[in-house]
Protein backbone atom coordinates (compact mmCIF):
# COMPACT_ATOMS: atom_id res chain seq x y z
CA UNK A 1 0.00 0.00 0.00
CA UNK A 2 0.76 3.51 -0.88
CA UNK A 3 -0.70 6.78 -0.24
CA UNK A 4 -3.48 5.48 1.45
CA UNK A 5 -5.01 3.33 -1.20
CA UNK A 6 -4.39 -0.47 -1.32
CA UNK A 7 -2.73 -1.97 -4.32
CA UNK A 8 -6.01 -3.93 -4.52
CA UNK A 9 -9.57 -3.39 -3.52
CA UNK A 10 -11.02 -7.10 -4.17
CA UNK A 11 -9.42 -10.70 -3.12
CA UNK A 12 -10.31 -14.47 -3.94
CA UNK A 13 -9.38 -16.89 -1.68
CA UNK A 14 -10.33 -20.58 -1.46
CA UNK A 15 -12.95 -21.30 1.23
CA UNK A 16 -12.23 -23.38 3.96
CA UNK A 17 -8.37 -23.47 2.94
CA UNK A 18 -5.65 -21.78 5.43
CA UNK A 19 -4.71 -18.46 3.66
CA UNK A 20 -2.31 -15.69 4.96
CA UNK A 21 -2.83 -12.40 3.67
CA UNK A 22 0.44 -10.03 4.02
CA UNK A 23 0.21 -6.05 3.71
CA UNK A 24 3.36 -3.93 3.33
CA UNK A 25 3.20 -0.75 4.54
CA UNK A 26 5.24 1.67 2.41
CA UNK A 27 3.68 5.19 3.77
CA UNK A 28 6.59 6.13 5.45
CA UNK A 29 5.76 7.33 9.24
CA UNK A 30 2.37 6.73 8.29
CA UNK A 31 0.70 3.49 10.67
CA UNK A 32 -2.06 1.25 9.22
CA UNK A 33 -3.56 -2.31 9.80
CA UNK A 34 -5.79 -4.46 8.21
CA UNK A 35 -8.60 -5.58 9.37
CA UNK A 36 -11.36 -8.36 7.97
CA UNK A 37 -15.20 -8.11 8.78
CA UNK A 38 -18.14 -10.31 8.11
CA UNK A 39 -20.34 -7.28 7.10
CA UNK A 40 -19.49 -4.03 4.91
CA UNK A 41 -20.58 -2.30 7.52
CA UNK A 42 -17.48 -3.43 9.33
CA UNK A 43 -19.36 -4.66 12.79
CA UNK A 44 -18.48 -8.27 12.82
CA UNK A 45 -14.84 -8.43 13.15
CA UNK A 46 -13.34 -11.54 12.04
CA UNK A 47 -9.56 -10.91 12.53
CA UNK A 48 -6.94 -7.91 11.95
CA UNK A 49 -3.38 -7.27 11.97
CA UNK A 50 -1.39 -5.11 14.45
CA UNK A 51 -1.19 -1.60 13.58
CA UNK A 52 2.16 -0.81 12.31
CA UNK A 53 3.93 2.27 10.82
CA UNK A 54 6.19 2.30 7.71
CA UNK A 55 8.10 0.94 6.38
CA UNK A 56 6.71 -2.44 7.74
CA UNK A 57 5.07 -5.29 7.32
CA UNK A 58 2.20 -7.76 8.96
CA UNK A 59 0.94 -11.01 8.26
CA UNK A 60 -2.63 -12.19 9.17
CA UNK A 61 -3.95 -16.08 8.87
CA UNK A 62 -7.66 -17.10 8.28
CA UNK A 63 -9.64 -19.60 7.09
CA UNK A 64 -12.64 -18.25 5.57
CA UNK A 65 -16.01 -20.29 5.04
CA UNK A 66 -17.86 -19.48 1.71
CA UNK A 67 -19.03 -15.90 1.03
CA UNK A 68 -18.06 -12.54 0.87
CA UNK A 69 -16.16 -10.45 3.64
CA UNK A 70 -14.74 -7.36 3.74
CA UNK A 71 -11.25 -5.33 4.75
CA UNK A 72 -10.40 -2.16 5.85
CA UNK A 73 -8.10 0.19 7.67
CA UNK A 74 -9.03 1.14 10.93
CA UNK A 75 -7.32 4.06 11.05
CA UNK A 76 -8.02 5.42 7.53
CA UNK A 77 -11.43 3.37 7.35
CA UNK A 78 -12.03 4.84 3.64
CA UNK A 79 -9.09 2.08 2.55
CA UNK A 80 -11.32 -0.74 1.80
CA UNK A 81 -11.96 -3.71 -0.13
CA UNK A 82 -14.06 -6.88 -0.39
CA UNK A 83 -12.80 -10.15 -0.08
CA UNK A 84 -14.53 -13.22 -1.67
CA UNK A 85 -13.78 -16.73 -0.26
CA UNK A 86 -14.87 -19.54 -2.48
Amino acid sequence: MRTLKWDRTKLVVAAGQPVTFTFVNEDTGVPHDFAVYRDEAHTQLVAKTEICTAPCQEQLQLNLAPGHYHFHCTIHPEMEGEIEAR
